[in-house]
């Protein structure tokens, strides 16, 4: 299964996949768990199965959802049995089984999964005072996350801190759609009751859907994972109790 689970890293996105190609994967699941044809999902079910699969898990793979069941049915993930019932709770219980089994693997193939450490610093800026004076204010409760910039985590990686492919651990993708589907069903609230300024502001966000879902904000989403990866690694050496990443000069 490692050369498996290599191999479907490579592959396409399953929020970036086809939908022809999603659904052909997802019928390939149902009959690998025994589903009968006449217990297999409606049209209108495997339109909220979709939408599942996209919302909350779109960064994996889409050879990573063959794999998961794959995985399941030869029991090497624990999940229950379908009962002839292949919900959105059945495939996140798979799902979730199938990341627990892939971040060990991930972390156990790092040296063969990462691209080479950066050859040059980042950019012709040290970014070190920077990364000291951001932990500083973590320590202190005071860290302005979210304004961190994306030189700090290059600058952390040619440091030899974080693998260079640390950040794909924290994809914030879901997150950001999820934030997005929020907002939308509050706006549509105040829509319901007849606040038509809100028209516009509804309108907006559901284009920023749309361009997350199809990938076309890319940047502030990479932006936004290392972001994470920087909060996660502070937090992991507070809980060592280091006081400094680059110690100042007197």
């Amino acid at each position: 299964m490692e050369e498996k689970f290599l191999t479907a890293l490579e592959d396409v996105r399953i929020d970036k996949a086809s939908t022809d190609a999603i659904s052909q994967v997802l019928r390939r699941c149902m009959l690998k768990v025994g589903m009968r044809a006449n217990n297999l999902p409606n049209n209108i079910e495997s339109v909220v199965l979709y939408e599942h699969l996209i919302n909350f898990y779109g960064g994996l793979k889409l050879e990573e959802l063959k794999l998961a069941f794959d995985l399941a049915t030869s029991g090497q993930i624990e999940v229950p049995d379908t009962f002839e019932n292949f919900s959105c709770s059945y495939l996140s219980k798979v799902l979730n089984a199938y990341r627990t089994w892939a971040s060990k693997k991930y972390t156990d193939n790092l040296g063969i999964i990462e691209k080479p450490k950066l050859e040059n610093k980042p950019s012709g800026i040290d970014w070190r005072e920077s990364i000291q004076n951001a932990y500083e204010g973590f320590m202190n409760g005071k860290a302005p996350y979210r304004l961190w910039v994306v030189e700090m985590y290059d600058q952390l990686v040619y440091d030899d801190f974080i693998p260079a492919l640390y950040y794909k651990e924290f994809d914030v993708k879901n997150e950001l759609l999820q934030a997005v589907h929020k907002e939308i069903i509050q706006v549509e609230k105040k829509i319901d009751r007849n606040e038509e300024r809100y028209l516009g502001v509804h309108k907006d966000l559901q284009n920023k859907l749309i361009e997350y879902r199809n990938g076309s904000r890319d940047a502030e989403v990479l932006l936004l994972s290392k972001q994470t990866a920087i909060l996660k690694y502070f937090e992991t050496i507070k809980e060592r109790n280091v006081e400094n990443i680059y110690k100042k000069e007197l």
